[in-house]
This record gives structure tokens, C-alpha cells and sequence, in this order.
């Protein structure tokens, strides 16, 4: 397939889909755009309720980011929906 361009998404797992790293892959697709994800956290959740969090230590979300721009992955576009405190 022949992508538009590459988009890096950085958010968290929603484990239900509806939200997230999910969502996210779910919309660059539709654009034809090829998505990469780096997790900043992993959720357990459905449209109930949200569970647990577990969030991504720092040094693995850099590490996630550094890898993500390797060679011809480097992307077009980035999406940051988390927030972290400061």
C-alpha cells in the first residue's frame, strides 16, 4: 500500500478501542496514512469504567520516540494527547 505520509501518535492504550494509540492507528489509516504509536500508558477499561493505569516509565517512552525516527520511519506529523506533569 502506498501511504500519504507517516504520523507518530503518543498516547496511551485503551484497551476497550474506542480511545487512544487504537483510535488513533484507526484514524491514520482511514487518511491513508501510516501510523507509529509510542505508549505512555496501558489501561484496563470498556465504556463501563476505567480499572487500572499503568503509565509507561519515562526512559521507555524517549526510548519508544528515538526508535520511531530510525532510517525511513522518521514521520510527517505527531500527535501528542497525553500530558504529563510537570
Amino acid at each position: 500500500m502506498n501511504y500519504d505520509g507517516k504520523a507518530l501518535t503518543i498516547a496511551g492504550s485503551d484497551s476497550g478501542g474506542g480511545a487512544g494509540i487504537q483510535a488513533d492507528l484507526k484514524t491514520f489509516h482511514s487518511f491513508d496514512v501510516f501510523g507509529m504509536s509510542v505508549l505512555t500508558s496501558v489501561t484496563a477499561q470498556n465504556t463501563i469504567g476505567l480499572y487500572a493505569v499503568h503509565d509507561v516509565p519515562p526512559d521507555i517512552v524517549g526510548a519508544q520516540i528515538a526508535a520511531s525516527r530510525y532510517e525511513y520511519m522518521f514521520w510527517d506529523a505527531v500527535y501528542n494527547q497525553q500530558e504529563w506533569p510537570v
